[in-house]
């Protein structure tokens, strides 16, 4: 069965979208954000054709916690 799925980031300038099966397991973030709101992450990879992201283009950039490593 194909669910909707939403989210953000974490300011909510960039919102995205995907139809996709559903999600039946997850990883948790350890991040301090993610780990205070409790949020879980998709194991599965979401396949770009199906992802939609509703940005300004000057809100699109590349994040990086803490000393800007990857």
């Amino acid at each position: 069965m194909t669910e909707h799925y939403e989210g953000s980031c974490h300011c909510g300038a960039i919102s995205f979208s995907y139809d996709g099966e559903e999600i039946s397991a997850g990883l948790r973030c350890s991040c301090s954000i993610c780990a205070r709101k409790g949020a879980l992450m998709s194991t599965e990879a979401i396949p770009l054709e199906s992802l939609k992201i509703d940005a300004k283009a000057e809100d699109i950039g590349l994040y990086q916690f803490g000393p800007n490593t990857k």
